[in-house]
């Protein structure tokens, strides 16, 4: 009996304490809400608690109360903004917003009260920057930075570039998604509800100039390549953008990377099916790489006198390059006439395919297949490549590639063919650099010189093309320069 009486009477004590704690702690009463970090960031981050940051709070002072904040710099450090040059967005659940400068926020603190929920105290700034049940803060950049966001292109311009948190700034809709309905039957009675959640989006169409549009493509992260003739609509998620069909009844595009619009225009896919097409007619077919070339430098290198041969020789015609627009997923794109979301090759990480390539098309027709490349291994492909290095020391490798070719040639049915100095001069130099145009001539020439001892027909076209930066050139970025290239044949039954 007095062991049951002990045993109460510290069970009384515990719960006696767990009351205590419960009435002196108005923050463990009823449900804290949580807040995002998001737009132009790395990382969405989600603040659940005060107690996942106890060891970066400090004590603060403000209208001579004494309060434990959050620094925000530590949060937007922990999100990963895009760019220092941006602007730091507080949204509070009944709408009331301010916006302050990111390099302005060294005394900005987040603190948690039972009557105000998550707040904003920003000591350097106006009173009316401090936000009180804060539901979201959004990072926005001030930058104009073709290398994150989504970009909207032509086949002659970059036209937007887009990114989540200056989205925030605009006339977006809120969109009403159907989820479902259910019923219940009460009493005989059977009442019915219909479930939606709202979507931030805007119109495509809104977005693009007055003019008549033939066709749109849009490129998602993940490589997949989608053409419609219908405008459809961008959801704006938390760092990411969705496309949205015109008609509901398609998949959604998730997180994507930019959109083409204007005329019809194919893609590097067409290096494939072209040669699967020659092949099966008993044709000899001769693929040429120019890496880094793109439809901008083949225009002014024809204008200006640079190419002449590839500026006056076959059919000639503008073709989209496949995102990422690297190397090793422009060229898994050519050999296998797939997107990078079903080669599987989505960046310079990647060499090995999730599909045949055009060599074993050669192969599965009893026809002889090379591949003349630099001195890496680009692909994995069912044929080896022949490698070349600089033998002569002059400080690049595609004279040697075309010695290679010229060997190789007669004894093969299929011949791929990869000149790099076209790309490499780019990126030192720049895409219209005197260098460059100057090396684009000796290539030229080179390949003038292949194609006067094939017997056969001939493709040329690119991986990507390249944009200018202040340091030379870049690729990689889905807009015009980096996503448009030439593509050429030479048929002499043609000529």
């Amino acid at each position: 009996m007095k062991i049951k009486l002990i045993i109460i009477f510290i069970l009384g004590l515990l719960l006696g304490g767990v009351l205590v704690f419960l009435n002196t702690n108005p923050k463990s009463n009823g449900y804290i809400p949580y807040f995002k970090i998001i737009g132009d960031v790395e990382n969405v981050v989600t603040v659940r608690s005060e107690a996942d940051y106890v060891q970066e709070m400090i004590e603060v002072k403000h209208k001579d109360e004494n309060f434990k904040g959050i620094p925000l710099e530590k949060l937007i450090e922990e999100a990963g903004p895009l760019t220092e040059n941006s602007t730091i967005l507080f949204v509070g659940t009944d709408g009331l917003s301010s916006e302050i400068e990111l390099s302005g926020i060294q005394k900005s603190y987040i603190y948690f009260s039972e009557n105000h929920g998550w707040n904003v105290i920003n000591l350097e700034h106006p009173i009316s920057s401090n936000i009180k049940h804060i539901l979201e803060i959004i990072v926005a950049s001030k930058d104009q930075n073709n290398d994150f966001g989504i970009q909207i292109f032509s086949e002659k311009e970059n036209v937007k570039n887009l990114t989540c948190g200056r989205m925030a700034q605009s006339d977006y809709l809120y969109r009403r998604k159907f989820e479902g309905t259910s019923k219940v039957t009460v009493d005989g009675k059977t009442n019915e509800v219909t479930v939606y959640t709202p979507e931030k989006i805007i119109s495509v169409e809104h977005l693009m100039p007055e003019s008549e549009i033939e066709s749109y493509v849009i490129f998602s992260r993940d490589g997949r390549q989608t053409r419609t003739s219908t405008p459809g609509y961008l959801k704006i998620n938390d760092n990411t953008m969705d496309y949205l069909p015109m008609n509901l009844n398609q998949d959604v595009i998730k997180d994507i990377a930019g959109i083409y619009y204007g005329t019809k225009i194919s893609t590097i896919t067409d290096t494939f099916y072209d040669a699967e097409y020659y092949l099966s007619k008993n044709k000899k077919v001769m693929l040429i790489l120019l890496d880094g070339f793109s439809y901008a430098q083949w225009m002014y290198c024809s204008e200006n006198g640079y190419s002449p041969f590839l500026s006056g020789s076959g059919e000639s015609k503008k073709v989209l390059s496949a995102y990422k627009p690297v190397t090793n997923t422009g060229m898994a794109t050519m050999i296998t006439g797939q997107a990078p979301n079903v080669h599987g090759v989505h960046d310079r990480s990647v060499r090995s395919l999730n599909c045949e390539s055009i060599f074993n098309i050669a192969i599965k027709q009893n026809k002889k297949a090379c591949l003349v490349e630099g001195d890496v291994k680009i692909l994995n492909t069912e044929i080896e490549p022949i490698l070349n290095i600089d033998r002569n020391k002059n400080g690049r490798i595609d004279d040697e590639i075309l010695e290679s070719a010229q060997e190789q040639m007669s004894n093969h049915d299929l011949c791929f063919v990869h000149f790099h100095g076209i790309d490499d001069s780019g990126h030192t130099y720049g895409p219209f650099a005197q260098e460059t145009l100057s090396y684009i001539s000796e290539i030229d020439h080179y390949v003038k010189t292949l194609v006067s001892e094939w017997d056969g027909v001939v493709i040329i076209t690119a991986d990507h093309g390249m944009h200018t930066t202040e340091a030379g050139g870049n690729h990689g970025s889905c807009r015009f320069e980096d996503m448009i290239v030439p593509y050429i044949v030479i048929n002499p039954d043609h000529s």
